[in-house]
């Protein structure tokens, strides 16, 4: 699923790909050879289960944390530079449980957590797409 959004003077797609998440980077990949973009013009915003619950940061660049679908990206387009956002998951109580855990639909109080975050993470990308107040604004510096 693609947007595209005009923004003071700036051309954004909103992407969401729609396959397996640990496959995602071939098909963003390709999409950005279709549409002129790379990994320079990328934020990437996705959940960490090693961050709490609720928990915004944002990377410049790094590896892909043990997270397959960050793996899938970094590795198509063959480069650690692509800045991103990340939303804590929170941990399951078990290793073993990580899968089911992922999946599990939030209680209500989590979901409230959880909103608040991808408001916030929103925040974090207008201030990586050149609006450095929008970093500041809700006490989330770089990580």
């Amino acid at each position: 699923m693609v947007a595209r959004v005009e923004r003071r003077d700036q051309i954004l797609y909103l992407i969401k790909p729609l396959t397996y998440v640990n496959t995602t980077g071939p098909v963003l990949s390709q999409l950005g050879h279709k549409l002129g973009f790379g990994p320079a013009e990328c934020v990437l915003v996705h959940d960490d289960v090693d961050l709490p619950l609720g928990a915004v940061r944002v990377r410049m660049r790094g590896s892909d944390g043990g997270h397959r679908g960050v793996r899938s990206i970094l590795e198509a387009f063959r480069t650690d530079a692509i800045r991103r956002v990340r939303i804590g998951a929170g941990r399951a109580e078990q290793k073993d449980q990580l899968v089911g855990y992922v999946l599990t639909t939030f209680s209500p109080t989590e979901l409230a957590l959880i909103d608040r975050a991808c408001a916030v993470a929103g925040n974090q990308v207008l201030g990586l797409l050149g609006e450095p107040a929008a970093l500041e604004q809700n006490g989330y510096g770089r990580s």
